[in-house]
């Protein structure tokens, strides 16, 4: 019985051996394919991510134009209604035309 447990050690012992050598380049193949995998991975997140920076970067260049031209909007009406209060006085006779502020923009 002795010899028998010594032998199971050294047959284990030796085919432990010979499977780490076949499994070990199995197992580095393996573990170098998962992370080969993982970067793959990593660089397609990457790119998707700056896919979206750009079409946000887009999409709020667009949005600042239409916010610039809102307030030049807003700002043509705020003109249009201030000469409407002026030609109703002037109708009215309430102003005098040498009550009127003109400035510089309006010099020809």
């Amino acid at each position: 019985m002795w010899k028998s447990t010594i032998y199971k050690k050294k047959f284990f012992a030796l085919s432990n051996n010979s499977q780490q050598k076949w499994i070990y380049p199995l197992r580095r193949k393996l573990i170098v394919h998962n992370m080969e995998a993982k970067i793959e991975k990593m660089k397609y997140e990457h790119l998707m991510r700056e896919a979206a920076l750009v079409e946000k970067e887009l999409l709020e260049e667009e949005y600042k134009k239409k916010f610039d031209e809102a307030k030049k909007e807003l700002s043509l009406e705020n003109d249009i209604a201030c000469m409407w209060v002026l030609v109703a006085k002037l109708k009215r006779g309430a102003l005098d035309i040498s009550d009127l502020n003109v400035d510089d923009r309006t010099k020809v």
